[in-house]
């Protein structure tokens, strides 16, 4: 007899808050898309369903220890680069547990939240105890040992603002006036080259496969400041270095602003297509997905039977 295929498990939901539980009785209310954004871009071209659950519908999000650990890392680095006469272990362990109560009310299910790492010999992973004290402490050490070494100094931009989580938000040309919203890690002044360089800092193991996200960022520079960003790169935590840097030129302000009306135009003619697939298991709103056979699906997807479509 032929083997028996292994049904494909359901994503198990969060525990919805008292808020959400009360949202979800009334079904799907979707809200207006006012802006954009790099991150509502990536997770449209990821998948058009994962963009309007977590966008339009504002489905539950399954918790993560990451999202915990790599915002605390970012706001103490932050910190530091402000201020290197800071009290870095009492700056990290105020950043990580504001992080961490911000997702507990988000999803208070903190012992099922997703989390990297988990292998024979660790079974617990990556968890919270161990990004508090072992992980997210290393990370933030790997970055201000790799700004010590360099020669790389903040860039401070003509209105006198240090360019550090830099907000370049606004408009671009052929946006016809749609708002988008970004912050950009750090832009760095070299002065071996007499240039601007963008970072942005990753804390997982994963290095981006285009340049993309800089690129948007760096159009944003140029447009606002009338200053060209030439290239920019990824930071990795992880490694204590830059990863490959992304020649940036393509990415002027028109190429960008006409990228960001297009999907503008997507998001508002409900162009919402699910891409089902093994990407799905790392999905922070697959409990509310039909496609993927969500169990909160009938409460949050208008794909679901009975749903009003738009």
């Amino acid at each position: 007899m032929p083997p028996r295929k292994k049904s494909q498990a359901s994503p198990v939901p969060p525990k919805l808050t008292p808020e959400q539980a009360a949202v979800s009785l009334l079904g799907p209310q979707p809200r207006a898309i006012t802006h954009i954004s790099y991150s509502g871009m990536n997770a449209h071209g990821e998948c058009g369903k994962k963009y309007e659950l977590s966008y339009v519908m504002d489905a539950p999000k399954k918790g993560a220890v990451w999202f915990v650990g790599g915002l605390a890392v970012h706001r103490a680095t932050e910190e530091w680069d402000r201020d290197p006469a800071v009290d870095l272990p009492a700056a990290w362990r105020r950043v990580f547990n504001e992080e961490l109560d911000k997702q507990k009310a988000k999803d208070p299910d903190v012992l099922g939240w997703r989390k990297a790492g988990i292998k024979a010999d660790n079974p617990t992973g990556e968890d919270v105890a161990h990004w508090y004290s072992v992980l997210g402490p290393s990370l933030v050490e790997s970055y201000i040992a790799w700004r010590k070494r360099g020669s790389w100094e903040i860039w401070t931009t003509p209105d006198g603002e240090p360019a550090i989580e830099l907000n370049v938000g606004g408009t671009l040309p052929g946006m016809e006036g749609v708002e988008f919203k970004g912050y950009i890690d750090r832009i760095f002044y070299d002065p071996q080259f007499d240039a601007l360089r963008l970072v942005d800092l990753k804390t997982g193991s994963r290095k981006p496969e285009t340049g993309l996200q800089l690129g948007v960022y760096g159009a944003a520079v140029q447009h606002r400041y009338g200053i060209a960003v030439p290239t920019g790169a990824a930071f990795m935590n992880r490694k204590g270095a830059l990863a490959e840097a992304w020649t940036l030129a393509k990415y002027t302000p028109e190429y960008v602003g006409r990228h960001f009306k297009q999907l503008f135009d997507a998001i508002q003619a409900g162009y919402f297509v699910p891409k089902v697939g093994r990407h799905c298991g790392l999905c922070d709103v697959a409990s509310a997905c039909y496609a993927n056979d969500g169990p909160l699906a009938h409460l949050y997807d208008r794909d679901a039977p009975g749903q009003a479509p738009f």
